[in-house]
């Protein structure tokens, strides 16, 4: 070293010849370059630098450089768990005995010069993401110099390493716990393992409800149940409303560094909870929707064991609405078909399921019992009355191609038989209940049939005939002390042929009285007269009674058709499948109220809604109003205005009476007698058992045909009791509005 501080005096001092001074020179040249380099520690120019940092996973961002200081290395697959960092110094900068210290993480590490300078990293230990900064430095051995302002000749690299999480692991569940009622811990049917993706408890039947607590891992975002964010720990609470529920439990993992979109993993916990189910406590009835079917309950029997409950279904298009409801909301039901395919069918909501001319036998299938519970259906494309031909003087039944409810127009099978006939047809009319003729019926009118029901207008030339005059009369029917009247070829009669009693009026006159016998015999023939006059009066009161029954008996009779094809009646009542349901027109509202909550019960008519159980909202008890009892002098306006709506319900009126002579005593009675019966059969038709699951309508028909016998009946009573009335002149105080008596009145204050 002292050599090369004095240069020129070494070499010739060491070399014997030019050629070994010369070699001598190059060398010593070579070790002045090295002098030169390399500075002692403690110099403010002591060498800090790397000369090469690398890394046995992923690369430098940016590229290392040894002047650089900050670097980044992603490690991009999560199945590495360390990463190997190798530095390499630049030894020609330095002199063996002056090498720099190493620090990593303020740690000295130790390192030979003879061997590669190593730093292993342990990056994904656990299954969550791996991000540290690791602190390389590079310093003068000495350490800090100088005074009174100490620095350190040192050069630090800070690496940062980023390695994502084991997604796959991150987003297991880590835990799941099922507590009962009493918070008791309910095991699943398998030991749970993270890795399943369905997960089944079986829960004991006394459980109302359960609580679910799934924990996801600690290193998971976010989880859900349901599609709704949760707490990952917290319990969640499950009613047990069905026999088989399914909750989604979703574990979710997100980060913007390594994932483009979020990580997840979903398991299907599934809860069976099976109770004592059988045929009886289910009640189960099937329906389809009445524009396109019907089903009718009838028993199925085989060589295998017992009967049991079945259904029989009919209809007339290709996908009709199934619809079945039954007593235990806890089971569910399912729709089979000859391959087994299940289609679920929701209570009182139409299912359109599609079946084929040919008939099928499938299963209605109720889970949720200990037991399986399976009822036959047989389901039929049926034929419709039109493609049968009716017999000798029947027609096909009116309306029946019109009706909604294709009940009433669908034969029993495939195509229409003999056995369908009293289905389809009903006896043709008489010309004589034909109302279109414009001046009398022929006089055989009641013995010739009409083509159809009711008769149409093209028989109006089959049925109808001129007008009878009074020289058809036979005068011998006029009464004591008339005769035919001479213009009797001029006036016509009401009838044809005419009538004794109805046309005697108008085709007989009186004779002229003289003053000779007025005598006995004069005052014998005005009793006898007055006694005429007063059979006649009662018989043309008899006649405005008839008029008015005829009347009554009509709106009756349309009122029992209109409530028969609906179903359901405006009082609330048990005839929709066995359930309450009441007649309620804003089921047809656009939108419909409360969604059409209970609309279309029992598969009968849409204006049909239930009430009063399970979901449903409660009876509309307090806006109906009783029009089967009570005194209709007591009704207020709105009373009678709903009763009159809803049921055609309307006491008669005396001026469509008039004023009628006679006693009527005896038909009072027979009317209040007959009237009290069949107001009893009402009210066993409201208080007995519901209907089968064909439907309401008979259990309507029958209501109606009772209400409108009382008023029929009721009527001659109510008569009769006003013609006494009438008689002894005290009817100026009544109310022209009255109620038809369900049984004689004790006194006429009563009645009044």
């Amino acid at each position: 070293v002292e050599l090369c501080c004095r240069p020129g005096s070494c070499v010739g001092a060491m070399a014997p010849s030019f050629e070994l001074a010369l070699a001598t020179a190059v060398a010593l040249c070579a070790f002045v370059f090295v002098c030169e380099a390399s500075a002692e520690p403690g110099d403010s120019n002591y060498w800090v630098e790397l000369k090469n940092l690398m890394t046995s996973e992923g690369e430098f961002q940016p590229a290392f450089s040894p002047d650089g200081t900050d670097f980044t290395i992603k490690v991009a697959n999560p199945e590495v768990h360390s990463v190997m960092l190798t530095m390499e110094l630049n030894f020609h900068k330095y002199r063996t005995e002056g090498l720099p210290s190493l620090w990593v993480d303020n740690q000295k590490k130790d390192f030979s010069p003879l061997e590669p300078i190593k730093l292993e990293v342990h990056t994904n230990g656990s299954i969550g993401q791996y991000d540290k900064v690791w602190a390389i430095k590079l310093a003068d051995p000495k350490g800090p110099q100088g005074f009174p302002l100490r620095h350190e000749t040192a050069h630090t690299y800070n690496v940062r390493i980023m390695q994502p999480a084991d997604y796959e692991r991150a987003v297991k569940l880590k835990s799941l716990k099922l507590l009962g009622t009493t918070g008791k811990e309910i095991a699943p049917t398998r030991a749970f393992s993270p890795s399943d993706g369905s997960v089944h408890f079986s829960v004991p039947e006394e459980e109302t409800y359960v609580s679910l607590v799934p924990e996801c891992q600690g290193v998971a975002t976010s989880m859900e149940i349901d599609g709704t964010y949760v707490k990952s720990g917290d319990a969640h609470k499950i009613q047990m409303a069905h026999p088989h529920q399914d909750v989604d439990v979703q574990c979710n993992y997100d980060d913007a560094d390594w994932t483009k979109t979020t990580k997840t993993r979903a398991y299907s916990i599934k809860f069976t909870q099976l109770k004592d189910l059988d045929y009886n406590s289910l009640s189960v009835t099937l329906t389809i929707e009445p524009r396109f079917g019907y089903c009718a309950m009838r028993e199925f029997s085989d060589d295998a064991g017992p009967s049991r409950p079945g259904f029989v279904c009919r209809s007339e298009v290709q996908r009709p609405g199934f619809i079945v409801t039954y007593e235990d909301t806890h089971a569910e039901v399912f729709m089979a078909d000859e391959e087994n395919n299940r289609h679920r069918l929701q209570m009182g909501l139409p299912r359109d399921l599609e079946i084929s001319q040919q008939r099928k036998n499938w299963q209605l299938k109720v889970d949720g019992g200990k037991i399986p519970i399976h009822f036959p259906v047989t389901v039929i494309w049926a034929a419709s009355c039109n493609t049968w031909q009716c017999g000798h003087v029947l027609v096909t039944r009116p309306n029946i191609l019109q009706s909604q409810a294709a009940q009433v127009r669908l034969c029993l099978a495939e195509t229409c038989k003999k056995e369908d006939e009293a289905h389809c047809c009903v006896e043709a009319p008489m010309c004589s209940s034909y109302e279109g003729c414009p001046k009398t019926w022929k006089p055989d009118a009641d013995k010739v049939f009409c083509t159809a029901s009711p008769c149409p207008k093209a028989d109006e030339d089959r049925c109808c005939g001129n007008v009878a005059r009074c020289d058809s009369y036979d005068d011998k029917k006029c009464s004591r002390g008339s005769l035919l009247s001479p213009k009797a070829k001029d006036v016509s009669c009401a009838a044809n042929p005419c009538e004794e009693d109805e046309d005697m009026d108008v085709c007989c006159e009186a004779v002229e009285k003289t003053e000779e016998g007025a005598g006995e015999d004069v005052k014998k023939k005005a009793e006898e007269e007055a006694k005429r006059k007063a059979e006649d009066a009662a018989k043309k009161a008899l006649a405005v009674r008839k008029k008015f029954m005829k009347g009554v008996r009509r709106q009756s009779e349309k009122a029992i058709a209109f409530w028969k094809n609906v179903g359901c009646a405006a009082h609330p009542m048990d005839v929709c499948s066995g359930q309450t349901c009441f007649y309620d027109e804003t089921c047809l509202w656009t939108p419909q109220r409360l969604g059409g909550l209970g609309c279309y019960a029992g598969g009968l008519d849409w204006r049909c809604r239930f009430c009063g159980f399970a979901q449903f909202t409660p009876c509309p008890w307090e806006s109906v109003y009783n029009c089967f009892s009570g005194n209709c002098q007591n009704w207020a306006d709105d009373h009678l205005t709903w009763c009159s709506d809803k049921y055609n319900f309307t006491c008669p009126s005396f001026e469509q009476l008039g004023s009628v002579d006679g006693d009527m005593q005896s038909l009072a009675g027979l009317a209040s007698f007959t009237s009290l019966a069949l107001v009893s059969d009402t009210v066993d038709a409201f208080e007995g058992s519901p209907p089968s699951s064909a439907g309401g309508g008979e259990a309507i028909s029958h209501i109606l045909r009772a209400i409108g016998a009382t008023v029929c009946l009721g009527a001659l009573s109510v008569v009769a009791f006003w013609v006494r009335r009438l008689l002894r002149g005290d009817a100026s105080s009544h109310r022209k509005m009255i109620l038809l008596p369900m049984e004689e009145p004790d006194s006429e204050e009563e009645l009044e």
